[in-house]
């Protein structure tokens, strides 16, 4: 009898303990970038309780860095810079978006 009780114990403890919450991630981005040249400056991701990332810049080049070197466009036009932020299992994500225009 003992044994039975010490196992739903046991059993019992890792359910409300053993796990934890995943944590739904933020994701932010900023930047620097000039209306009438191509530079994209100071790209920063301030996100949050993420653990992996994907850069989307628009214009085919995409990135899973931190914070990735990526330094322009070469075509005029209206681009979309999109910052996807990933839980540790990717069951959880969030979106950040900005749009630049190059002249």
């Amino acid at each position: 009898m003992k044994n039975v009780l010490f196992c739903s114990f046991i059993l019992l403890s890792l359910a409300f303990f053993g796990c934890k919450k995943e944590k739904t991630p933020t994701a932010c981005l900023t930047f620097d970038y000039y209306y009438d040249h191509s530079d994209i400056t100071n790209l920063k991701n301030c996100s949050t309780d993420a653990d992996h990332y994907k850069w989307d810049f628009g214009d085919g080049v995409t990135s899973a860095e931190f914070e990735p070197g990526y330094t322009g466009y070469y075509t005029p036009g209206t681009y979309t810079i999109k910052l996807t932020a990933y839980s540790t299992s990717e069951k959880k994500t969030d979106v950040a978006m900005q749009t630049v225009i190059i002249n």
